[in-house]
């Protein structure tokens, strides 16, 4: 601009360079900020159909329609591509394509998926780097949860979604020598009937633990929760854990 750059107030020197942080406000021809950077990868949006005004944006990488609030269908990346989950099933899906929901039909638009990537210390949490403790009682009632990272540790209220959680890591846990990739797998109906769920509130509790871990930091945290492609399948994304037992019980 001719009459000057500016970052976050500062004019910048002709010629000069600056790196640029999360939120730097930019201004092109006075110093009041126009425009705020934003180096984050491009997230999923969905627009609807029949009211092209009306669009949902990502949360977390974790795009969820018709709402956050309302989560009957997720779209998340996985290996490089775009899936499409809901209560019982997992599919493929592209940029462009058009879903249907109970709120009507949804055309997404879909970026290029983006591995997430760590700091050079490795101080970003990944579900690949954290570990959940769960601290049960004498009926294996949950009395404590905390994702822990090192010396790290992060202490949450035990919530109802903490409950297919503790399942899934127990089932996982306990995969013996199984590959990895075969460890913790469970049809659906088995951990419905184990837990005592219908599908419905199952979908809404995996929604949650990927909104909460999201909140405390886990990058991938949309990956908490993976279901196997072609099957009814689910399993928890994360394979390190701490169970510890003690002798008081709920409400003590």
């Amino acid at each position: 601009s001719r009459n000057g750059t500016y970052v976050n107030g500062e004019v910048l020197v002709p010629g000069g360079k600056i790196g640029l942080d999360q939120g730097a406000h930019l201004g092109f021809g006075g110093p009041r900020g126009a425009f705020v950077f934003d180096a984050d990868p491009p997230q999923p949006f969905a627009v609807a159909v029949d009211s092209p005004t009306q669009f949902v944006e990502a949360s977390g990488g974790l795009l969820t329609l018709p709402s956050v609030d309302a989560p009957e269908l997720a779209v998340l990346s996985r290996d490089g591509d775009w899936w499409l989950e809901s209560e019982d099933r997992v599919e493929a899906i592209g940029d462009g394509d058009v879903i249907d929901s109970s709120s009507g039909r949804w055309r997404l638009h879909l970026p290029e998926p983006i591995p997430p990537t760590e700091d050079a210390d490795g101080a970003i949490l990944t579900l690949s780097s954290i570990k959940l403790s769960f601290v049960v009682g004498r009926e294996r009632e949950l009395l404590e949860f905390a994702v822990a990272r090192g010396s790290r540790k992060i202490s949450l209220k035990p919530r109802s979604h903490h409950t297919p959680l503790l399942a899934l890591a127990e089932l996982r846990a306990n995969a013996g020598s199984l590959a990895e990739d075969e460890q913790g797998w469970i049809e659906q109906d088995d951990l419905l009937q184990r837990l005592g769920y219908n599908s419905g509130r199952l979908h809404v509790e995996i929604h949650r633990i990927r909104s909460e871990l999201t909140k405390v930091g886990v990058i991938d945290a949309v990956h908490a929760i993976e279901r196997l492609p072609g099957t009814r399948k689910l399993r928890i994304g994360v394979s390190a854990f701490e169970f510890i037992e003690s002798s008081a019980s709920a409400g003590a």
